[in-house]
């Protein structure tokens, strides 16, 4: 199996990797482009569930 990078879809052949993709991918959401943008100048992010909200 090669793995890089995932966003919204995970595609294999078969179930064999199932548990290693419902571990691993569907375990958190990341941050936006725009949200991390957002952040590094200084805006208030609205979403309460953003991983770039800051405390």
């Amino acid at each position: 199996m090669t793995v890089q990078h995932a966003v919204k879809f995970v595609f294999g052949i078969d179930d064999r990797d199932i548990a290693f993709v419902q571990k691993h991918f569907a375990s958190r959401r990341h941050a936006t482009h725009m949200e991390r943008l957002a952040t590094l100048r200084g805006h208030r992010i609205v979403t309460n569930d953003s991983p770039a909200k800051k405390a």
